[in-house]
């Protein structure tokens, strides 16, 4: 009887693990998702730390026009272009987004990441890709909540997209 509740307890131990580990990263690119990057905020939250929004150029295009699987490609490629990356946190946001934080050593990173993507020989069904990614970027600001910060990277993302795309945006 004891052998078998040390088993039932082994067992319930891993399930909760791996359900932890699940409701913590996105299933399709294997990044973490936005719910442990809000776990990482508070170590993260100083003034020499950036945060950084970056998206997919033209993606709900590529969707409609070549498909969802493509889509996904394109997305788990990019996810691994932004692992490589050493000294950041990475994340995926939603859809096509990223969130990205660094510090103020590695910021030149968010530029090696926008030519990466740009250069990068997406191919999909023999078909060439051209891949793009806009990034917005904001310093944390003390004093500034969690949800300010990120309206910060946002509002340089879409200047970013308005001033023509692919390209990286910094709010100092």
């Amino acid at each position: 009887m004891l052998i078998i509740l040390q088993i039932f307890v082994l067992v319930a131990v891993r399930s909760q693990e791996e359900l932890s580990s699940e409701a913590m990263h996105d299933k399709l690119t294997g990044l973490p998702n936005r719910y442990y990057i809000a776990s990482v905020f508070p170590r993260i939250m100083n003034r020499n730390s950036w945060l950084a929004i970056a998206d997919l150029d033209d993606f709900k295009q590529t969707n409609d026009t070549r498909g969802h699987n493509c889509g996904d490609y394109i997305l788990k490629t990019v996810a691994g272009i932004f692992r490589q990356q050493e000294g950041i946190e990475v994340c995926r946001w939603g859809g096509e987004e990223f969130l990205l934080a660094g510090s103020r050593k590695n910021l030149d990173i968010l530029y090696k990441i926008q030519k990466e993507v740009g250069s990068w020989p997406f191919e999909y069904q023999g078909e060439k890709l051209r891949v793009t990614v806009t990034i917005g970027a904001a310093w944390y600001g003390e004093g500034q909540s969690i949800d300010e910060w990120i309206n910060s990277a946002d509002e340089e993302l879409y200047k970013g997209k308005k001033d023509g795309k692919n390209r990286v945006s910094i709010r100092s």
